[in-house]
């Protein structure tokens, strides 16, 4: 979460949004990322961005487009106004 804070802190900075990759690329991987996703992406100064893989050359993942579904619906109520969400609607300096 440090370095996440830390990466934040220079977007802020220097006014970029970085993608901080994917929070899933298999359907079996560990869903502790989201977690820690979504609990980035709902910080009110957050301006970082992620990413899910839901679908590769071996079909639909179910599981990961779950786990889409909850950081969706986690950030949107936990971030002001639901902007957690769209990095579009976060105020530019």
């Amino acid at each position: 979460m440090a370095l996440l804070r830390g990466i934040n802190d220079l977007a802020t900075t220097l006014r970029f949004a970085p993608n901080v990759g994917p929070a899933m690329v298999k359907d079996t991987d560990d869903t502790a990322s989201v977690d820690l996703i979504t609990d980035v992406l709902s910080d009110p100064g957050n301006r970082l961005n992620a990413n899910i893989i839901v679908a590769s050359d071996d079909g639909i993942h179910w599981t990961a487009v779950r786990q889409a579904a909850r950081i969706i619906k986690a950030v949107g109520e936990r971030s002001p106004h639901g902007q957690g969400n769209s990095t579009s609607a976060r105020p530019r300096c």
